[in-house]
C-alpha cells in the first residue's frame, strides 16, 4: 500500500480536477490515455506540474477564439451527426415522436398512426428528423462565432460557421438530451419559435395533433411539455443557455404538470451511460417517482 504525503494527496486531489477539464476539452484524444499512463509512475507533484503545462499549452491558443468546452455537459458525442447515429438505437424498441406521439419505422413517420396527415403536406412530414427541443439560434447566443465573423470560417458566422469554429456549440449541438425524433414538416414548422402556453392569431394545424404552430411561438401538446421544459431547464443549467424569468416559471409549471414517465428515465439512463454525463433535474425526477 502506498501512503502518500500530505501535499501529495493535496496535488492527486488536484490533479483529478485538471484532467476533467483536460477530458471536457480533447474528449477523444487518445494522447490524454497516453500520458495519463506514463505519468502512472511519477509522484503526485511532478504529475500536477506536468497536466498544467499540458492545459498552459493546448488550451492558450483556442482561448482566444473559441468557445471551450463546459466539464459538465456532453463528454463523449463529437457533434450532432455522431448524435443521430446514437439516437437511432437509444430509440429502437420507443419509436414514437414527440409533438405528435407518431409511429415511425426507421427513418419514415406513419402519420396515421397519430392521425396527423392533412391534405398539402410535402413528402417532409414522412421523413424522420432529430429535433433540437432548444434550437440552434438560441444555442448560438451563447457563442460569438454565430453572430461574430471568425477567421476559422474566413470571416463568416451562423450556425456553419459556429460548428466548424466553436467546440462549445458542437457539444451543445449534439447533446443528446436535447434532442427527440420527430416528423421533418413539423420540425421545420416549428423551426425556432419558443414554446407557449397558448398561441394567439392564425396557428398550423396537424390534423388532430394538439401541437399547434403560430408565427411567432408554438404550442406543444400537453403530454410533451414536461419533456420540452426540462430540456430547456437543462441546457440552461449546463450551457447557461438564457432563459427569462417568465419562461423558467412557465417551464418549472409545465415539469410539475407533466412529470417523467418510465420512457424518459430509461432514455435519460441510455444517453448518461453514452454520452458520458448526467441531467440532474432527470435524474431527481425518476428518483422521486422511483422509475
Amino acid at each position: 500500500m502506498i501512503i502518500l504525503s500530505e501535499n501529495e494527496a493535496r496535488a492527486e486531489g488536484q490533479i483529478q480536477k485538471i484532467k476533467e477539464s483536460a477530458r471536457a476539452i480533447f474528449s477523444h484524444c487518445l494522447w490524454l490515455k497516453v500520458l495519463d499512463r506514463i505519468l502512472l509512475s511519477q509522484g503526485g507533484i511532478v504529475k500536477f506540474q506536468i497536466w498544467i503545462l499540458v492545459l498552459a499549452f493546448f488550451v492558450s491558443p483556442l482561448a482566444g477564439s473559441t468557445e471551450l468546452m463546459v466539464a459538465q455537459g456532453n463528454r463523449y458525442i463529437r457533434d450532432f451527426s455522431e448524435a443521430k447515429k446514437k439516437l437511432h438505437k437509444i430509440f429502437s424498441d420507443h419509436q414514437v415522436t414527440l409533438y405528435c406521439g407518431c409511429k415511425y419505422y426507421g427513418k419514415e413517420v406513419n402519420l396515421n398512426s397519430c392521425q396527423s396527415a392533412s391534405p398539402g403536406q410535402n413528402s417532409r412530414f414522412k421523413k424522420l428528423e432529430w429535433e433540437h427541443v432548444v434550437p440552434a439560434d438560441k444555442m448560438g447566443e451563447v457563442v460569438k462565432s454565430w453572430s461574430q465573423e471568425d477567421l476559422l470560417c474566413q470571416n463568416r458566422k451562423g450556425r456553419k460557421c459556429a460548428a466548424k469554429a466553436s467546440p462549445l456549440f458542437r457539444q451543445m449541438e449534439g447533446d443528446m438530451y436535447n434532442l427527440w425524433p420527430e416528423s421533418g414538416g413539423i420540425n421545420g414548422a416549428r423551426s425556432n419559435k419558443p414554446p407557449v402556453e397558448s398561441v394567439s392569431g392564425p396557428v398550423t394545424r396537424f390534423g388532430q395533433c394538439e401541437t399547434v404552430v403560430g408565427k411567432h411561438s408554438f404550442a406543444p401538446r400537453k403530454q410533451a411539455r414536461g419533456e420540452v421544459a426540462r430540456a430547456y431547464l437543462y441546457m440552461h443549467e449546463v450551457y447557461g443557455i438564457p432563459l427569462s424569468k417568465n419562461e423558467i416559471s412557465l417551464f418549472q409549471n409545465w415539469h410539475q404538470q407533466d412529470p417523467v414517465d418510465s420512457w424518459e428515465c430509461e432514455r435519460g439512463r441510455r444517453i448518461q451511460k453514452i454520452q458520458g454525463n448526467p441531467n440532474r433535474l432527470l435524474e431527481a425526477s425518476c428518483r422521486g417517482l422511483q422509475l
